[in-house]
């Protein structure tokens, strides 16, 4: 066999090759795609939360200023006619205190539901850091499997960084 007919049957190896790459690329890239899709409608900023979250801080700073002001007013309040007054303070203390429990409870209850909510968002970004990570490996595995078959020897690692220095006068490197 003389070295024209190696030389195209090897350029016919690797124009299957690169048929066969270019297929499987095809797939890749429409499944990557997908998962773009997927990965804008996760991106989008989560307004429900942030709005939740200011109603939250405002809704905590108005019961702070309310229970400050119920105890300016506590102790404030005329020595004359001290009983009527002190039932009637106690009487809008303790239905404040009701309102501020109420508003507690239903705070905590909407911290729990926003806290997973962010571990949901934290679990979809560590699945987005993984479709990367799998995405870099298989584009490595393919340059390794075209520079096997240009080349005829292995592709360097990952890790392999030349020596590029420049040699210290009188020495042999």
């Amino acid at each position: 066999m003389s070295n024209n007919e190696a030389d195209s049957v090897r350029i016919a190896k690797l124009e299957q090759s690169v048929i066969g790459l270019s297929a499987r690329m095809d797939g890749f890239g429409s499944q990557l795609n997908v998962m773009t899709e997927k990965l804008n409608v996760i991106g989008r900023p989560n307004y429900m939360l942030f709005i939740g979250i200011v109603g939250l801080t405002l809704t905590l700073i108005g019961g702070g200023y309310f229970i400050v002001q119920l105890s300016i007013k506590t102790e404030m309040a005329p020595v004359i006619a001290k009983s009527e007054i002190s039932e009637v303070d106690r009487a809008k203390l303790n239905s404040a205190m009701t309102v501020v429990a109420d508003r507690i409870s239903d705070n905590r209850a909407e911290l729990s539901k926003q806290g997973q909510q962010i571990v949901e968002l934290e679990t979809q970004v560590r699945a987005t850091s993984q479709i990367s990570n799998l995405q870099v490996s298989y584009e490595h595995t393919l340059k390794s499997i075209l520079w096997q078959e240009m080349k005829g020897y292995a592709l360097p690692g990952a890790l392999y960084f030349p020596d590029v220095s420049m040699p210290k006068p009188g020495s042999t490197k």
